[in-house]
């Protein structure tokens, strides 16, 4: 590409984000001053503007127009029609338009009820910091809601939607695993195993491991292994090591297989047996 080419895609680039952003800025305007007429209800007014915003997947718009088919507001009420929009808003991730999906899938609304499509909603919702789907999803963790207890765990792990809480993370990976989620037991066995919430146990982690390990998880098997071999909460079993990395192999767990391969191959804790380590 000769100097002249370059120069004139960057000009072509530049003159493209330009007009992108002059549009967004565009958008923005037409959508307050939609956002204007709907406080005034002026509704007619209002709902000319969010159509030709929504048009240009505006999010905000989609979702104005969602609530006003909900609430009749200019329209006749149309829950299929508030449905649409609240969708195409909640695909650009517009946490708004997610909670007001899980309403609607929760009510029945628009859609036959179904409590697990509106929890999922609310998860989104949540984990996009909106207040209303927090409580909600709280709400179903504390009804006891399986799914619900981990996930919440989960947002309290990484900070979506909620401030980091490693007590509060703990907590609800402990009633999730205390019902034998699969997850839920292994991230509690390794909460132990880093101190993470609660107070550093290796013996705890191991107990917590065998439990999912039992169970079919791969990645408790593998550290469960690791423990047995070093010795870390319980007595240091070389069988047990390989009976759990085999175990972690037979999973599907491919760092297992190398991690076996290895120590077959060196004879660390163990007897070298090169021809196992070519397995």
């Amino acid at each position: 590409m000769t100097l002249q080419s370059v120069i004139k895609l960057g000009r072509l680039l530049i003159g493209g984000v330009a007009m992108q952003l002059t549009v967004s800025i565009a958008v923005a305007a037409e959508f307050d001053a939609g956002l204007a007429a709907y406080k005034a209800a002026n509704y007619a007014v209002a709902l000319a503007i969010f159509n030709d915003n929504a048009g240009r997947d505006d999010p905000r718009a989609q979702f104005a127009l969602g609530m006003m088919y909900d609430n009749g507001e200019g329209v006749a009420v149309d829950p299929k029609q508030a449905l649409n929009w609240f969708e195409k808003s909640a695909e650009h991730g517009y946490a708004k338009a997610q909670y007001q999906l899980g309403l609607m899938h929760i009510k029945g609304r628009g859609v036959p009820r179904n409590d697990g499509i509106a929890r999922e909603w609310f998860s989104q919702a949540a984990e996009a910091g909106d207040a209303s789907a927090i409580a909600r999803y709280r709400q179903f963790a504390e009804d006891g809601d399986i799914e619900a207890q981990y996930n919440l765990a989960l947002m309290y792990l990484r900070g979506s939607g909620v401030a980091r809480d490693p007590a509060a993370t703990a907590g609800w990976l402990k009633r999730a695993a205390g019902r034998d989620h699969l997850a839920a037991l292994f991230g509690y066995g390794r909460l132990f195993e880093l101190g993470r919430g609660v107070a550093r146990s290796n013996t705890e982690a191991a107990n917590w491991y065998e439990r999912a390990a039992s169970q079919g998880d791969a990645k408790a098997a593998f550290s469960l292994a690791r423990l047995y071999r070093l010795g870390l909460g319980v007595a240091k079993d070389v069988a047990k090591a390989e009976l759990y990395y085999s175990r972690a192999v037979d999973l599907g767990y491919s760092l297992a297989a190398l991690t076996l391969a290895q120590l077959y191959e060196t004879g660390t804790d163990w007897k070298k047996d090169p021809p196992r380590a070519l397995e």
